[in-house]
């Protein structure tokens, strides 16, 4: 995963510099034709097209070669010193293997023009390096971009992944801590596995080494079995009880199944939540095995995940959300024109509405929407309590007497879902996926139901396109819902998007 999401993000440095090097081809032309006017003469798109594919494969040959975007990638920092040296060297390298090749091809190809693209294309690739770090670095900080891992077990597997980790912070991955694993005594996992070096290792007692029966491991370093400055968060029994507490997007096991007999509920407790679970391999014939799953630095893992982990599709679905929210800004900015002064004059209060959401494995945001009900609608939401017309974890009530005339117009038309495309294009939420719970609705929710939260909720989904006015059962949704985790393409989400604008313009499925 790590190697894969390290490929995406070079990639991303890639086309980055294509559009600079595009940028600068366009920039040094007007300059010469205007500056260097002497000697120049009007070039032909087809001897623009082979310079720009000249220049292209030798400097970008050149940059990946000397590893210029792992070195920008990782560096703590948007520009050091030694980034501006690398950087120049490679610009340099790349500036005359092309301009050799350019003198064989395009015979007539001045220097001095040639010079002009390359100070231009250093000076804006390198700007553009820079602003998109910065931008990286900003994003990364934000809670809901960072991926959450929870450690189970003591291992030298375990300490190697906490290494390999630490080399890749850039990736946005966050170990929050990790639980230890022990048996009582007499336990029968206790002969299994490493059971007769950690005898002799329990016997032979080191100063500071962790005790309350905690199994320890043969010939490994104290900061192997207590992983540096981790959180130790606690045992095995504890797990259920931290993945409800906090977000845990990920579970890194570093041990077998057959090391404790608790592991394989507790992770199928997991499963049906919708964490992903990954299993670290020993690694036999280190210089030739090779991992068929995937690889986490050296380490061979095996994923277990019941959520889409495709690199591919994440990332097209994003394209796709921020493509869609950028054209629904527009559309929701000309609404707001309307719609706002129509709120306002019917009753008082703030034109969108803003509210506390359960998101991805737990993450809390603020929902956006027009407001569609007068302002204490919360306070008197619980007096209508009792009027639910759905069975189970949400309130959905028929002639909902807190809706404003304008409000029922909204909700009819789905107006009052405009505002969300600001969260899509935060990344709070998604065009399509499940419906964002509230945070009362979580407080009461069962194990299979946190699967449901387990991706980034949607503006609309299965439950939109079903006629959610007819789906009444909290556990209908739940399974249309489940139903989409499981056959999530990024086809479907477009499929799903096309009927809900059929849905919409026929004001099916809403009161």
């Amino acid at each position: 995963m790590l190697r894969w999401q390290k490929k995406l993000l070079r990639m991303t440095y890639v086309v980055l510099d294509m559009v600079m090097m595009l940028t600068s081809v366009i920039i040094s032309i007007q300059l010469a034709e205007r500056w260097l006017a002497e000697g120049f003469r009007p070039v032909s798109g087809l001897e623009i097209y082979g310079y720009v594919s000249i220049v292209a494969l030798m400097n970008l040959l050149v940059f990946l070669f000397v590893e210029l975007y792992d070195s920008f990638m990782e560096s703590p920092r948007a520009l050091t010193g030694r980034l501006l040296l690398e950087s120049v060297i490679a610009f340099a390298a790349g500036h005359f293997l092309s301009y050799g090749l350019l003198m064989v091809v395009l015979t007539d190809y001045r220097q001095r023009n040639h010079l002009l693209f390359s100070v231009i294309f250093f000076v804006i690739s390198t700007c553009g390096k820079v602003i998109y770090h910065r931008m990286r670095s900003s994003r990364n900080r934000q809670a809901e971009n960072v991926r959450n891992v929870l450690l189970v077990g003591q291992s030298p597997n375990g300490v190697q992944y906490v290494e390999a980790i630490g080399r890749h912070q850039y990736l946005n991955y966050r170990i929050i801590g990790y639980l230890h694993i022990k048996y009582p005594p007499g336990h029968e996992a206790a002969g299994m596995d490493d059971g007769a070096d950690m005898q002799a290792t329990r016997d032979s007692s080191l100063p500071g080494e962790a005790t309350n029966g905690d199994l320890l491991l043969p010939e490994c370093s104290l900061q192997a079995l207590i992983y540096g400055p981790l959180p130790h968060l606690g045992g095995l029994d504890e797990l259920e009880d931290i993945i409800n507490r906090q977000v845990v997007d990920e579970v890194v096991v570093t041990r077998s199944l057959s090391y404790d007999q608790r592991l394989e509920p507790l992770l199928k407790t997991c499963q049906e939540r919708g964490i992903t679970i990954t299993m670290l391999l020993k690694r036999q014939n280190y210089h030739s095995a090779q991992a068929m799953v995937t690889m986490i630095d050296d380490i061979p893992a095996v994923k277990f995940h019941t959520v889409s982990l495709n690199e591919e599709q994440l990332m097209a679905k994003r394209l796709l959300d921020m493509v869609g929210s950028l054209v629904g800004m527009v559309i929701f900015g000309i609404a707001w024109l309307v719609i706002a002064p129509l709120i306002k004059l019917e009753s008082s209060g703030p034109v969108i509405f803003t509210q506390d959401r359960v998101g991805k494995n737990g993450r809390v945001f603020k929902i956006r929407k027009f407001r569609s009900m007068c302002n204490d609608a919360e306070a008197k939401k619980r007096e209508l309590q009792a009027k639910n017309e759905m069975r189970g974890h949400m309130f959905k009530m028929t002639n909902d007497p807190r809706v404003t005339r304008i409000g029922a117009f909204l909700r009819k038309t789905s107006l009052d879902e405009l505002p969300q495309f600001y969260n899509v294009l935060k990344g709070d939420m998604s065009l399509v996926g499940t419906r964002p719970p509230t945070v009362a609705e979580v407080e009461d929710y069962q194990t299979h139901h946190y699967k449901r939260i387990s991706v980034i909720p949607g503006i609309t989904g299965m439950w939109q396109i079903s006629g959610r006015s007819a789906v009444i059962d909290f556990e209908e949704v739940v399974k249309l819902d489940n139903a989409y985790i499981a056959n999530w393409t990024v086809w479907r989400d477009i499929k799903i998007i096309a009927k809900t604008v059929i849905v919409v313009l026929q004001r099916r499925g809403s009161h």
